[in-house]
């Protein structure tokens, strides 16, 4: 919806953020009827910036056309929003209820070390302001997920952020090592026993570990085939219209390659966009010998991009990751299994 952002992390990947780009209402309208036009019948919208709320008359025109569209079409919408929630007082939090806007927070860890990794444009105590209007946030929204993103820098003392972070009132958890930055054997090693130390204390209600924890709980995603539903079952759009993948690639140029067309003129189907549909094992050769390819989808094709020119070519980086998620999974669940035996 924008580019414009009130914080400046250093591993955003959004070359444009803190700028004043934004959509425009005329290409918000064809954004949601392009959506519709190319579609199944369930569909969700993500809010995604820069920094969503800082465009609420955006998101308000962009439900309202969704509802008209449920009053004249067999379609159903579901809107969610990443926020840092900076913007967010009581009655944006009132509204986003109204309009049934559900929303995880960008949080990346508790106190001062969020301030290290996510600092704001405007306080030097953003989590701070996060703190005091968390009562308000769960007001409005019973169950709130926090997305953490972690710095190698700033891995130790990650399992004390999440059991702060718990304690604050965070249902369940997204934690991510972040991407574009070195991590060495060292900084994988601390975050594979933090992660390990955190999800292995964590009580059963219901026969599940709670919290929630992301990538820890998730199940294994490979089973035959490569990529996620980038491209396929669902695409993004930048401020100006243009269709990608993914809210990852709408940062790129149009001679990335990246671009599959945009919503005035539609997609191109003989172009980029065909570079995302092959979902064999043959598309990724590198992986076809993989102990894990039955475990991973082959990296996020954004990353892959990045690190490769290539949606297909995995990130060595993932790899690592992949295989450091797997290690923590079965040391997690194999205490558990312990314990529960």
């Amino acid at each position: 919806m924008t580019y414009n952002c009130n914080c400046k992390c250093s591993y955003c990947f959004v070359q444009d953020s803190g700028s004043d780009i934004r959509m425009a209402s005329r290409t918000l309208d064809k954004s949601i009827d392009w959506i519709v036009r190319n579609a199944g019948k369930n569909i969700q919208i993500v809010f995604l910036g820069g920094e969503p709320t800082l465009e609420p008359d955006l998101i308000e025109r962009a439900v309202q056309r969704c509802k008209s569209w449920e009053r004249c079409h067999p379609v159903t919408f579901t809107f969610t929003m990443t926020t840092n929630s900076l913007n967010i007082d009581e009655q944006l939090a009132a509204k986003l209820a109204q309009w049934d806007v559900q929303y995880l927070l960008s949080v990346d860890g508790y106190g001062e070390r969020h301030n290290k990794s996510r600092p704001a444009r405007f306080t030097e105590n953003p989590f701070g302001v996060i703190q005091s209007n968390f009562p308000v946030l769960k007001k409005y929204q019973r169950n709130i997920t926090a997305r953490l993103t972690v710095l190698p820098s700033l891995v130790k003392g990650l399992c004390d952020d999440l059991v702060k972070l718990y304690e604050m009132g965070f249902d369940s958890f997204i934690v991510s090592p972040a991407t574009g930055v070195r991590w060495t054997g060292e900084n994988l090693n601390l975050y594979i026993e933090e992660m390990v130390r955190f999800s292995s204390n964590r009580p059963i209600k219901n026969g599940c570990p709670v919290p929630h924890i992301s990538p820890v709980d998730d199940p294994d995603q490979g089973q035959n085939t490569w990529g996620c539903a980038a491209g396929r079952g669902r695409f993004s759009i930048d401020p100006l219209g243009k269709i990608f993948a993914c809210g990852r690639m709408t940062c790129l140029n149009d001679e990335d390659g990246l671009v599959f067309g945009d919503v005035f003129n539609g997609i191109n189907l003989a172009g980029n966009i065909n570079a995302f549909q092959d979902t064999s094992y043959e598309s990724r050769l590198d992986c076809i010998d993989c102990t894990l390819r039955e475990k991973c989808i082959g990296g996020c094709a954004a990353v892959n991009w990045d690190a490769t020119r290539s949606p297909v070519q995995p990130d060595p980086d993932q790899c690592r990751m992949t295989h450091a998620f797997q290690e923590i999974k079965q040391r997690v669940y194999s205490r558990q299994t312990a314990v529960s035996v």
